[in-house]
């Protein structure tokens, strides 16, 4: 499906395994508007991917990459009023990893370039933001910031997986990486705002019943982005949620 030119950031991941069974993570950033772009293969920047890919440049930017044994290019394309992306491994298309795939098996490549089981659940993992906490400013002593506690659970055994402290504008850098995520993709009508930034000057940000507002409008942020489809298969969800 092509991206506008106006749909601002884009990321695309694509995960994969080699024919040793070594599993590999491909992500590329691309602002359709301005062209810049940049790639990644497994959490390193891919040499020679920072550039610019724009409307007035070619119809088509090829990255060639290896990861392990497998050879693969990424793929900007353009189109009438947008661009398209692809990554291919060893010759094979591999699915976006936030894009919801058909159950069919790629022949030959079952393995290598399908989701498991677990990835293509709607809602493997579900979290909550259950506190609040303040502390100083390491950087600045003299200032307090606020902390919410976010755990997140195993969603069949309800087992509690990871407990961590986040800061809001981690949650702003989340939903700017979700929303990039899936930009051009229909499922990004089903990602929740993200509750509203609200000025210092008007709001004291420490206040005990602004945060006990925030915790629960995050609570449900997060409760709800949790149960978008395909939305643990982002780049950004596992770091955010330790």
């Amino acid at each position: 499906m092509p991206v506008s030119i106006f749909a601002g950031e884009v990321c695309r991941s694509w995960k994969f395994e080699d024919r040793e069974g070594i599993k590999h993570e491909v992500s590329l950033w691309h602002h359709p508007l301005t062209g810049a772009r940049a790639a990644m293969v497994d959490h390193e920047e891919l040499e020679g991917s920072l550039g610019t890919s724009s409307v007035f440049h070619a119809a088509r930017t090829s990255m060639p990459f290896q990861a392990g044994s497998a050879h693969g290019i990424i793929s900007i394309n353009r189109a009438s009023l947008g661009f398209e992306y692809a990554c291919s491994v060893d010759g094979i298309l591999v699915p976006e990893a936030t894009t919801a795939q058909s159950r069919e098996k790629i022949p030959g490549y079952a393995t290598r370039f399908n989701p498991s089981e677990d990835e293509i659940q709607t809602a493997s993992y579900t979290s909550r933001v259950e506190s609040y906490a303040t502390s100083r400013d390491h950087a600045q002593p003299t200032l307090a910031i606020a902390w919410y506690c976010v755990a997140t659970f195993e969603t069949r055994s309800g087992r509690e997986l990871t407990r961590v402290h986040r800061r809001f504008r981690d949650f702003v850098e989340l939903d700017e990486s979700i929303q990039a995520a899936f930009a051009g993709h229909h499922m990004l009508s089903s990602v929740p705002p993200l509750p509203s930034k609200r000025f210092k000057l008007v709001q004291d940000h420490l206040d005990s019943a602004f945060l006990e507002s925030r915790r629960h409008e995050l609570d449900d942020y997060v409760r709800r982005l949790c149960a978008v489809p395909r939305v643990w298969a982002t780049a950004a969800m596992k770091p955010f949620f330790g």
